[in-house]
């Protein structure tokens, strides 16, 4: 995980879609790594997955994600994501 850790905490992102079904470790995993970063505290997190069941809904939420998109992403519902975080951390 350090080496996830380091890229994320030298950037400038505000927003991470991070995949849960990937294939070494569990995107969950890696948000609770991401989310373990104090810098990081305004950035947005998206939960992007195939999966809709209650299992996977609870698992997004237990981990703080702050929004949970389906696969195929809707690049419009992510612009809108996007614009409206940044309208806030700029207001």
């Amino acid at each position: 995980m350090s080496c996830v850790q380091t890229a994320y905490a030298t950037s400038l992102a505000s927003i991470a879609i991070i995949d849960i079904g990937l294939p070494r470790v569990s995107g969950i995993q890696v948000a609770a790594a991401l989310r373990a970063i104090g810098r990081l505290n305004e950035c947005r997190f998206v939960a992007l997955s195939g999966y809709t069941g209650d299992d996977t809904t609870r698992a997004i939420a237990a981990a703080r994600f702050d929004v949970h998109m389906t696969k195929p992403m809707d690049r419009r519902a992510a612009a809108q994501h996007s614009c409206k975080h940044h309208a806030r951390r700029a207001g």
